[in-house]
């Protein structure tokens, strides 16, 4: 047994920031995953579903925390209860060595073989049977071509594996020549899996599987179709087969992502479970992280199932994540939060933690208030276990109240009541622009500073900070020369905001003009370069 994720730096080297900012994660420091699973009594009969579990930081522990809780449990039911999914091919490989230096010296030991439970594939896109008049039916896509399958392929995993392993021999030894037909693919099936009491549809299916493996050899397009088919489709199996899932889901908005197929997907789960915004002005602000925490609560976990996520600290009060907040998203209710803002170093970020359980329902603000945590505390180091952690950190519990104000809500350590009279300064502000890319905008001094910055040209390049941020198609993009003085301005960013104070407010360049008014208000013109 090891008492952190060793492998975790081996991970962030091998995996480049911008692959890393792609697939939108952050990675959960080791203390963080050991407060988080010690909330929970495990039993040995549970199921614990990590569905991206990146280096399998919380794989880890759970098994730490089930080992303490349990420490007659053998290796090999240990290793049965736990689960991981992620999208990553290096993740999983990772993550399964992290899984058996967990499991510790007693693997060797173990009097049946050790299957590790992490699979490659995108827990979003566990694809659900169609109900029609032939039974319950399934589309496969191979080589972006469908198939509709007889979904109890998927009743007996041993089979699936099985089978597409047939599949795969058949097409190889079948390449531009004739077709196995499905007489002699069913008997071979029967004969090399010993059932023969393989329902013929199923052995069809089967068999179309075969056809597509075969297709897209003959067009040379085979890209290990096997392994992403039978990796893919695996989270089929798992379906409300868990008693916990506990994670940190990818952080990335619904606005930055490119491939429009799958803005589509996430578009329908969103307005599935409630999840979208009912300003469609929010949505591409949206978490992808929120669609996990309603998807995966509703999908994978049992009826009784709990789930707990490391989550951005804007599901507690950005507009786009009202739903999220108010009970109104299904599949999921909230029971507790907690706020790790004063945490530090931890993400880049502001964060923290939502427990939640299984709902089929909408849960239209099921709660006065839920009960939750305040965590701060200066910490030695980003990735140090619980035990060199605990000493720097204090825990406070707190009430969060869901409170709303205008269109605007949030969750609040204060009741509505409190919060009933408008703000004062409430005209003085307003919303101000979203400066995207940031790699065009965002710069930093290319010269020696100087005196001030009055009717001057200034030297200027794409700030550092936001070139480490940026996302395709914008990551290699760079803007430097000079520009005059006059377009230079300071922009205060969250990070930025401190009470009654602005620390550090970054550097912008914008075409704009400032003009002032016989009032002397400020009125924003835009430069003629724009039009």
């Amino acid at each position: 047994m090891v008492d952190e994720d060793i492998l975790k730096g081996v991970y962030q080297e091998m995996i480049d920031l911008d692959t890393r900012h792609a697939l939108g994660e952050y990675y959960t420091p080791d203390w963080l995953c050991e407060r988080i699973v010690s909330e929970f009594d495990f039993k040995t009969t549970n199921k614990i579903l990590d569905p991206a579990c990146g280096s399998g930081s919380f794989l880890r522990a759970v098994i730490d925390r089930l080992q303490s809780l349990h420490p007659q449990a053998v290796v090999e039911d240990l290793n049965d209860q736990i689960y991981g999914i992620d999208i990553h091919p290096l993740s999983v490989q990772i993550a399964k060595t992290t899984l058996l230096l967990a499991l510790g010296r007693d693997v060797v030991k173990a009097k049946k073989p050790i299957h590790l439970n992490v699979v490659l594939a995108n827990s979003l896109l566990t694809s659900q049977g169609v109900e029609d008049m032939f039974g319950n039916q399934f589309r496969m896509q191979i080589d972006k071509e469908g198939y509709s399958l007889d979904a109890r392929i998927f009743e007996d995993v041993h089979l699936f594996d099985e089978a597409l392993s047939l599949c795969e021999e058949l097409a190889d030894q079948t390449q531009d020549q004739k077709e196995t037909d499905l007489a002699t693919f069913t008997n071979i099936l029967k004969k090399q899996s010993q059932r023969s009491d393989i329902a013929q549809e199923v052995a069809w299916s089967f068999h179309q599987i075969y056809r597509g493996f075969k297709r897209v050899k003959e067009s040379r397009r085979d890209s290990i179709w096997n392994f992403i088919v039978q990796n893919l489709y695996k989270p089929y199996f798992l379906a409300e087969k868990f008693d916990y899932v506990i994670g940190n889901p990818p952080w990335f908005t619904y606005g930055s992502i490119r491939d429009e197929d799958y803005q589509d997907i996430l578009n329908k789960i969103a307005e599935e479970y409630r999840v979208k915004p009912e300003r469609a002005k929010n949505f591409p602000n949206l978490e992808i992280a929120t669609i996990f925490l309603a998807y995966c609560s509703d999908y994978f976990l049992r009826s009784s199932g709990k789930i707990a996520f490391v989550l951005p600290r804007s599901v507690f009060s950005a507009d786009h994540h009202d739903n999220t907040r108010s009970g109104k998203a299904k599949g999921f209710g909230i029971i507790e939060a907690w706020d790790l803002q004063q945490v530090v170093p931890l993400f880049r970020i502001p964060s923290c933690v939502l427990f939640a359980k299984k709902s089929g329902k909408q849960n239209d603000l099921p709660y006065s208030y839920l009960t939750g945590k305040e965590f701060t505390g200066k910490l030695p180091a980003q990735n140090c276990n619980l035990a060199t952690a605990a000493p720097k950190l204090e825990e406070g519990d707190v009430e969060w109240f869901y409170v709303t104000q205008g269109s605007s809500s949030a969750f609040s350590k204060r009741p509505q009541s409190a919060l009933a009279k408008p703000n004062p300064y409430k005209k003085l502000f307003g919303k101000g622009a979203d400066i995207i890319p940031r790699s065009f905008f965002f710069v930093e001094v290319g010269q020696e500073a100087p005196p001030d910055f009055q009717d001057r040209i200034i030297n200027i390049r794409t700030a550092t900070e936001a070139r480490a941020v940026a996302q395709p198609p914008w990551t290699n993009v760079e803007i430097k020369g000079r520009v005059e003085s006059r377009f230079l301005f300071r922009t205060a960013l969250a990070r930025s905001i401190l009470p009654f104070a602005l620390l550090d407010p970054s550097l912008v360049v914008l075409p704009v003009i400032i003009e002032r008014d016989s009032m002397q208000r400020e009125v924003i013109g835009l430069y003629t370069a724009l039009n």
